[in-house]
């Protein structure tokens, strides 16, 4: 099958600002459909969709409707591009909306290729086939157009800008000029920094500006060693940068009218002729060299030497300035080589964090960089023994756990916001935790978040339910459990439960010897109502109290939905109102308890949070109410006398 592929840029929050200046969020009803609402819940789009994605910058959104169709419509819900059963889908270049469309369909095969299958009847007559189109949303321009087989994967619809007015789209480079796009060379096949790229080419290789009519570097072609001179001695260093499959650009380019040599990534600046080395150690380090990369926006080289000594898969280093100047270190810490799947090979752990960071029993298994910081790391440890893996997130700047190492998953949702998404247990909940603040953003957990601040979550029924939350509140935007799913309990009795379910952990971990709290820290919480059951009379209160004939899990919500709905059926209504029985969700926080005077030390701090970025997992109890809202101690205490 073929794939179509979106740009790999990230993704927007799911509260856009439109052009009307109104913050637009998909809300998720009751129903099960999606609307449009302001941040603070009001509605701005009143219709209703079987799915909605959040507004681009541009102004655009993506709808559905109950027959599975699919339309484009503009924060006023205007319908710009109308309902369609094919796929669709929109990306963003310097200020345009561009609207793709996959059509898919059967071509019908002339006879004489019929697949005819011998094993049976089966006469194979057509062949899938697909419809891509591309148009500019806001002008109609049509830039792409074709009918290509299912298998054809040599098309993407990866976006890779220059400058803000040329973009390299599907191997064309274009410009924008007057509302208009137009392709001004066609084979694009590496993008560099600075508005430069390189065409495909059989034999020569050439480098461009965007804004030049001439080629900056020609008649360049790809080598596999680089001739030196070490202290006066012609040496080759031979095998650099060999890959498993040679990319169609050489990672090494060489320029024979100047006999310059070029490096990986950026091609930026000629390496070094001649190098100056003090010791054996060094030219035979040089001659073993198998890596090398051009640190762009410096003038250093980093070169790797494959050391086959370590338990682990890595690499030895050393350095090279452009003069021919040999470094063991070099001031750099914005720049990262990592391996085909995204883990670093540099900086690699050695230079990264001290073994005396690493837990008894662990080792440094795999690094991934974090995207727009220079200091932040993704550690994956790895047990000694046991086939277990944890993550955690390391700063190199403080040489400390900004996350402790106690994560089975940890995936970066907002960099400017310090947000991550944190799971603790293998198949369990994520939760959001800001990096800056050191807490859980929230209480609740999701099976999974996403960076535009999608959600899934199981509902009641145990089935997916996608919806869209503020990543930096938590707040969820979704229809909430109103009085008819409390059994029309006012909201007041709710709120008093809430404050006394609060009351009764602090009063529960008040015994700070007991529970090993320090006289700096007090644990609480922020109950949420989940559920309630109305007592009616003595009738009610035997309800409550016999046993059912199903599992009643006090570590799932859907289950505690089911318990209270039996016995909110059995209650008969027409009997005196005794009571409540209210259930919530918890998850305790440490903080400082408000009767220490001395404010925290560091220590202190990171103590408090440690114990909450570890305890994450809410836990479901309840409390029994009087129909005067007094807390007792069960439902046994409502009974009314006859």
């Amino acid at each position: 099958m073929a794939t179509l592929t979106l740009a790999a840029c990230a993704q927007e929050s799911a509260i856009t600002t439109s052009k009307t200046g109104i913050e637009l969020v998909p809300y998720l009803t009751k129903n099960n459909t999606y609307t449009y609402v302001d941040k603070d819940l009001n509605p701005v789009i009143n219709e209703t969709f079987s799915y909605a994605t959040p507004f681009t910058k541009t102004g655009f959104a993506i709808v559905g409707n109950l027959d599975q169709a699919s339309a484009i419509i503009d924060s006023k819900g205007k319908t710009i591009s109308p309902y369609t059963h094919s796929n669709i889908y929109m990306n963003e270049v310097s200020g345009y909306t561009l609207l793709i469309s996959e059509t898919s369909f059967d071509k019908k095969l002339p006879f004489w290729k019929w697949d005819w299958n011998i094993m049976s009847s089966d006469i194979k007559k057509t062949v899938p086939y697909k419809h891509l189109e591309v148009r500019v949303l806001e002008t109609g321009q049509l830039l792409f157009d074709k009918k290509l087989a299912d298998q054809d994967d040599d098309y993407n619809f990866i976006i890779h800008p220059i400058d803000d007015n040329h973009f390299v789209w599907n191997g064309d480079l274009y410009k924008i000029a007057n509302k208009k796009f137009k392709i001004v060379k066609h084979h694009i096949e590496e993008v560099l920094d600075k508005g430069r790229y390189i065409p495909v080419s059989k034999n020569k290789f050439e480098i461009w500006e965007s804004k030049t009519k001439q080629p900056i570097l020609s008649n360049l072609t790809g080598k596999t060693a680089i001739a030196v001179t070490l202290n006066n001695k012609e040496v080759l260093l031979d095998s650099i940068n060999q890959d498993r499959f040679a990319p169609v650009v050489p990672k090494i380019l060489y320029d024979a009218k100047t006999c310059n040599t070029y490096i990986y990534p950026q091609y930026d600046k000629a390496f070094p002729k001649q190098i100056q080395i003090n010791t054996k150690e060094h030219e035979s380090f040089l001659k073993e060299t198998s890596l090398i990369y051009s640190v762009n926006n410096s003038p250093y080289f980093i070169l790797g030497k494959f050391n086959y000594d370590h338990d682990v898969w890595r690499y030895d280093w050393l350095y090279l300035d452009d003069e021919g100047n040999v470094h063991d270190q070099i001031p750099v810490m914005d720049f990262f080589i990592t391996d085909q799947v995204g883990y670093n090979l540099w900086p690699d752990a050695s230079m990264l964090i001290p073994l005396e960071n690493i837990e008894k029993d662990w080792q440094l298994n795999k690094i991934k960089y974090v995207q727009e910081s220079d200091d932040l790391f993704i550690i994956l440890l790895k047990h000694e023994t046991e086939k277990i893996e944890k993550k955690g997130l390391w700063n190199r700047n403080t040489q400390q756990w900004d996350i402790e190492p106690n994560n089975t998953d940890i995936s970066i949702l907002d960099m400017k916001r310090h947000l991550y998404a944190v799971q603790k247990e293998k198949a369990g909940d994520y939760i959001i935790y800001n990096n800056q603040t050191k807490q859980q953003v929230g209480q609740k957990a999701y099976a999974s978040i996403y960076a535009n601040g999608m959600v899934r979550k199981k509902n009641d029924a145990q089935k997916d339910q996608y919806f869209y939350i503020d990543l930096e509140t938590g707040k969820e935007y979704k229809e909430q459990k109103d009085m008819n799913d409390f059994k029309n309990i006012h909201p007041t009795i709710l709120q008093r439960g809430i404050v006394l379910a609060k009351k009764k952990a602090e009063d529960h971990y008040s015994d700070k010897f007991t529970y090993a709290l320090p006289n700096w820290a007090m644990l609480t919480g922020n109950p949420e109502m989940i559920a309630a059951v109305q007592i009616y009379g003595n009738e009610g209160i035997q309800v409550t109290l016999q046993r059912v004939d199903f599992k009643v899990d006090f570590n799932n919500e859907a289950s505690i939905q089911r318990y209270v709905n039996h016995l909110n059926k059995q209650m008969k209504t027409t009997l005196p109102l005794l009571g409540y029985v209210l259930f919530y969700k918890n998850v305790l926080i440490m903080q400082k308890d408000p009767n220490y005077g001395l404010a925290l030390s560091a220590f202190e701090a990171s103590e408090i949070t440690r114990y909450n970025s570890d305890n994450t997992t809410p836990n479901i109890s309840f409390i029994t109410l009087t129909k005067d809202l007094e807390m007792v101690e069960s439902t046994v205490e409502l009974r009314k006398d006859a």
